[in-house]
């Protein structure tokens, strides 16, 4: 089940605040109530995605070495 945004319209729901997010089947109508009774939205909102930097550290801890290009033998050599 997806994870939907909802913008609460008006002045922020003193429970849920400006923003919820709701567990919800994609055929389910968008929801246009938060539960204390508070107007809200859906918010348009992209997939989140996790980005992991390369970093030397994160690298060797998933048991990976990095390469670097080694231009005076024609190959690649590890860090």
């Amino acid at each position: 089940m997806p994870i939907y945004i909802y913008e609460i319209d008006g002045e922020p729901c003193p429970t849920c605040g400006a923003y919820r997010e709701e567990f919800q089947h994609m055929a389910d109508e968008p929801l246009t109530r938060c539960p204390h009774g508070h107007p809200m939205h859906r918010v348009p909102a992209a997939g989140i995605v996790r980005v992991n930097k390369l970093t030397k550290s994160n690298i060797e801890g998933h048991g990976f070495k990095r390469f670097f290009k080694d231009e005076s033998k024609g190959g690649y050599r590890p860090e």
